[in-house]
């Protein structure tokens, strides 16, 4: 994929070009060659990455600062996993993820997805399949909310951010198909995968070819701008975009533009980006990669790779520009678990090689005073106007903070 594909991929921010920006001055060098050292995570006996749980919190964050990535198991149980699992195939049918209304020539029930017929996963199936994600838009279904407030999520970000006013983002529902031995029909999918696995070692199981035009594409790349990180010296830049920042509807993206926003250097902020897994995940589930470490050596890099600023985008991806793929490990992970890490990490993903579906939802926090009042209000209106049918009351009045329906203040 080049690099005009991968801007398409991208939902791209509104640059603010201020003539009167105060930078530092930095040397850089054109070494493509350059690579951080190569961290080797442990591996446990079922073959995922290390995980911890909820409670060992001195070992989760001694792992995160080492490694600048961490699995926590068992955030969610099998009945919140199968819930979600459920609520992406209802967002899929239902084609919520659509930005535009359905052009009624193309609207026939032969072109319709169905949820146990993997052959009609092709025509009606959401945009940004190639990285994943289910379409363009926030999700704002009550299972999708639901799971946004659940306390342990909350509890985790609040230990290793070490600070309690968290607003919990309005993201994506991410969906990689299986690419091999699919099955037809596609018995019930569940957390551990139980009705495929069962069915695939019935001899008059019927499959259907591979699919190789399914899978994602492999990929490596950094949620931010390294180089406006380094030489910023305050925070206009950042300030100015959240300012604009509209959230006109439940289809604005604006609810994922805030993301990416990390500020300058200068604040010595740390932001996490994560993901839940609602599926048992292995190496060949295809999903997430990171580059294990490399926050710990991300300044360095960028001075190495003084000749990437020269390309215009947001998100640094990895296009004959990073040599860092030969590092980049898959974070096998159970259903049920939080996978988190430093925004300043080079990640990305794999594609699926297997009969399995990898089923996730990416999950990101910002602190309160990320928005100025008057921001905080208007995004606590349109998270209100978004979650109208949705009862309220059935959230304490933490978890309304947390997903953003009352301000901090």
């Amino acid at each position: 994929m080049e690099i005009e594909d991968i801007k398409k991929l991208i939902i791209k921010k509104e640059s603010v070009n201020d003539p009167n920006r105060h930078l530092n001055h930095i040397e850089y060098q054109d070494n493509s060659n350059y690579c951080p050292p190569k961290y080797d995570v442990p591996i446990d006996d079922e073959g995922y990455l290390q995980s911890f749980t909820i409670n060992q919190e001195n070992e989760y964050l001694k792992f995160f600062n080492h490694y600048g990535f961490v699995i926590i198991r068992d955030v969610l149980n099998d009945q919140q996993c199968q819930a979600s699992i459920d609520d992406i195939w209802n967002f899929i049918l239902k084609e919520q993820w659509r930005t535009e209304p359905v052009n009624s020539t193309n609207d026939s029930e032969s072109e319709k997805v169905k949820q146990d017929q993997p052959e009609t996963w092709v025509k009606s199936w959401p945009t940004s399949h190639q990285v994943g994600f289910l379409g363009s838009r926030s999700v704002f279904s009550k299972t999708a909310v639901e799971t946004r407030a659940n306390p342990n999520i909350y509890r985790v970000y609040s230990t290793l951010l070490g600070r309690n006013d968290l607003f919990i983002n309005h993201d994506r529902y991410g969906f990689f198909r299986p690419t091999k031995n699919i099955l037809n029909p596609m018995p019930k999918m569940t957390p551990h995968h139980t009705e495929i696995k069962q069915r695939l070692g019935e001899m008059n199981a019927v499959k259907i070819e591979s699919k190789n035009d399914w899978k994602t594409i492999f990929n490596v790349h950094l949620d931010l701008n390294p180089f406006e990180f380094l030489e910023e010296t305050s925070d206009e830049t950042r300030q100015k975009i959240i300012q604009k920042l509209e959230y006109e509807n439940s289809m604005s993206n604006d609810f994922q533009l805030e993301n990416n926003e990390v500020g300058p250097k200068t604040l010595n902020e740390l932001h996490i980006q994560g993901l839940l897994n609602f599926a048992d995940n292995k190496t060949s589930d295809g999903g997430f990669l990171v580059v294990p470490g490399f926050p710990n050596h991300f300044e360095e890099w960028a001075k190495k790779y003084g000749f990437i600023k020269t390309i215009k985008l947001d998100i640094i991806f990895d296009t004959k520009i990073l040599s860092l793929k030969k590092y980049a490990v898959r974070v096998t992970a159970r259903a049920g678990s939080l996978v988190l890490w430093n925004q300043k990490m080079a990640h990305g993903s794999s594609p699926n090689d297997s009969s399995y579906p990898r089923f996730s939802q990416f999950i990101k926090v910002s602190v309160s005073t990320y928005f100025n009042q008057e921001k905080t209000q208007l995004r606590c209106n349109k998270i209100k106007e978004a979650l109208n049918d949705l009862d309220k009351e059935q959230f304490t009045d933490l978890q309304q903070k947390i997903i953003g329906l009352k301000s901090w203040i």
